[in-house]
């Protein structure tokens, strides 16, 4: 991994229970993970985790919040999707095992995971086709036939199973997507014998995998308390737009849960920070897998509006009959969740502008933009 293991609303400031710049050493990656290593490295981390790099051959991921042993998820992060991910041929750094068999111990109250470093850069506005290439391969990783399964084992929800609502996207330029090694060979997360335990190279796709994901659900929650605090300092002279916003959010939910979508896996936070880039180009690795559940594509397709490209964007993953009251839900959704996080976290104050009100601002246009490729409307 690298420091794209954040999100692209990401924050330096710590939250609560974290010791900014302060990790495990190593004596603590001996003793939980039996790995012999000299030295560790600070590396930029995220919103939501810091990170340091091991000799060059290991990145230490802490999650910034202490575990709650009351958490419904234990496992921070969803680590335990991450092995299945790769037997599906998608570029995911899988997770170092404890000597315990856990794939995550705990350093100073808080989880932390290891995962081999991979040598790249966080992709650039510039690697918008090879990002819409490798969105369409995770919507496509998994079949209708174990999105069925799926659906059976994690979802009580009276939508229509993933095959029932037709095809994903139309055929077109990111429809001939090829191999999962077009975006990335398994190899470039390094030689098997140094990765030992943690890689799984050698995987071979397998179609028949059945993911243990929640299904994605319209729950905000979070958005709905910032929705009491609308006289904080930091958005007191604008709490009426937000409270607009707020209830163009709830409409929103009300007519997508009436049009129901096909769901497929969904990573949900597809930005550029999370996708490695290769020296030639191919996307090397997809990282951040913590939000993964199964959920209708545009909960992903959002991100085109992140990019300068959102039609080329769009044509190049194959994009065809969208939703676009999810697309709504998906934009307001984000906007407001990353407005909300840091108003009620108290941090990153110029990030409530930047990941919220900018993204508020541009709404209208952004959806205008996405109806040529939706139906229904």
């Amino acid at each position: 991994m690298t420091s794209s293991d954040a999100r692209s609303s990401s924050s330096s400031a710590s939250h609560a229970g974290a010791q900014p710049g302060v990790g495990p050493n190593p004596v603590d990656l001996e003793r939980d993970f039996g790995l012999s290593v000299s030295s560790l490295v600070a590396h930029p981390g995220g919103f939501e985790s810091e990170g340091w790099v091991a000799d060059g051959t290991w990145f230490v991921k802490v999650w910034r919040q202490e575990l709650s042993p009351a958490a419904p998820d234990p496992v921070p992060g969803r680590l335990g999707i991450l092995h299945e991910l790769r037997k599906l041929g998608l570029p995911v750094p899988a997770p170092v095992p404890t000597l315990s068999g856990s794939l995550h111990a705990i350093w100073n109250a808080r989880p932390y995971a290891v995962f081999p470093y991979i040598d790249g850069r966080p992709a650039a506005d510039t690697d918008w086709r090879q990002s819409a290439r490798a969105l369409r391969q995770v919507h496509d990783a998994v079949p209708p036939s174990a999105l069925r399964e799926m659906d059976k084992a994690t979802s009580s929800s009276d939508a229509p199973p993933a095959s029932d609502l037709g095809p994903t996207a139309a055929p077109g330029p990111a429809s001939a997507l090829g191999p999962a090694s077009a975006l990335g060979p398994a190899s470039a997360l390094g030689p098997a014998s140094a990765l030992g335990r943690a890689s799984g190279l050698g995987e071979h796709q397998d179609a028949n995998a059945v993911l243990a994901l929640p299904v994605g659900g319209f729950d905000e929650s979070d958005v709905h308390q910032l929705a009491v605090r609308l006289d904080h300092p930091w958005i007191a002279d604008r709490s009426d737009e937000l409270a607009a916003a707020i209830d163009r959010l709830d409409d929103a939910v009300r007519r997508a849960e009436r049009r129901p979508a096909r769901r497929v896996l969904c990573h949900t936070d597809f930005t550029s920070l999370n996708l490695i880039v290769d020296s030639d180009d191919r996307i090397a690795a997809i990282l951040d897998w913590d939000q993964a559940v199964l959920a209708p594509r545009e909960h992903d397709l959002w991100i085109a509006a992140e990019t300068r490209h959102l039609e080329g964007y769009l044509t190049e993953y194959g994009a065809q009959d969208l939703n676009i009251d999810q697309l709504e839900y998906a934009l307001l959704s984000r906007a407001l969740r990353d407005l909300t996080a840091r108003v009620l976290g108290d941090v990153d104050r110029p990030g409530v502008q930047t990941w919220g009100f900018d993204r508020l601002a541009r709404l209208v246009d952004d959806l205008a933009r996405f109806r040529p490729f939706c139906t229904g409307f």
